[in-house]
C-alpha cells in the first residue's frame, strides 16, 4: 500500500469518529445528556489517533517529502494543512475544557457542542482537501522510489509512538461510540 493510501485509510476511521462527535454535539446542544466518559473517549481518540498517530505521520514524513520534492514550506498547501492541524488542536483543547465542566457548569455542554461542531467542520473539509488535492499532488511529485521509505517511517512511528494493538483499540472505541450514538 502506498504512503498516501495508508493516510486515506486512516481518514476513514477519523471521519467515523467525526460523525460520532457531531451526533454527540447535536445531543449536547439539544440539552440531552452526553456522558463525560463518552466525550473523553472521543477526545482521547482524536488526540492519540488523529493527532499523535495520523497528523504526526503527515507532519514528520509526508510534508517533509513534499517540501523536498519542491512544494514550498511557507505559503503553500503544506502550510495550510499545518495551520489546520493547529486549529484542530485548539478545538480539541476547548472540547476537553468543556468536558471538565460537565455536571457542574450549565454552559459546559453548549461550549462542548460549539467546539465539537467547529472541529467536525474543520476536519471534514481538511480531509477532503488532503484526499482530493494534497495526496494526489504528493503522488505526482514524490518519487515512487521514496514511497517504501515513507511507509517504513510510518511503521517506525507507530511502533515508537502508537504501540502494538492500538489501531484495533481505536477501531473498537469508535465502534462502541457508533453504537451508543447511532446515525
Amino acid at each position: 500500500m502506498k504512503a498516501t493510501e495508508i493516510l486515506i485509510r486512516e481518514h476513514e476511521l477519523i471521519l467515523r469518529g467525526v460523525a460520532v462527535l457531531e451526533r454527540m454535539a447535536r445531543r449536547a446542544s439539544a440539552g440531552r445528556d452526553v456522558p463525560a466518559g463518552d466525550a473523553r473517549s472521543l477526545v482521547e481518540f482524536i488526540r492519540k489517533f488523529a493527532d499523535a498517530c495520523h497528523h504526526a505521520k503527515e507532519e514528520g514524513v509526508l510534508f517533509p517529502a513534499m517540501i523536498e520534492a519542491g512544494i514550498p514550506a511557507q505559503g503553500g498547501p503544506v502550510a495550510v494543512m499545518l495551520g489546520e492541524h493547529d486549529q484542530g488542536r485548539a478545538a480539541v483543547k476547548a472540547m476537553d475544557e468543556a468536558i471538565a465542566g460537565f455536571g457542574s457548569d450549565p454552559a459546559a455542554p453548549g461550549a462542548f457542542a460549539s467546539a465539537a461542531f467547529a472541529y467536525a467542520t474543520l476536519l471534514t473539509n481538511h480531509i477532503f482537501k488532503e484526499n482530493n488535492v494534497l495526496f494526489r499532488m504528493a503522488d505526482q511529485i514524490i518519487p515512487a522510489s521514496k514511497d517504501a521509505e515513507m511507509v517504513a517511517a510510518y511503521d517506525e512511528h507507530e511502533a515508537r509512538v502508537t504501540g502494538p494493538g492500538e489501531h484495533e483499540r481505536f477501531h473498537a472505541t469508535i465502534g462502541a461510540l457508533e453504537q451508543a450514538y447511532p446515525g
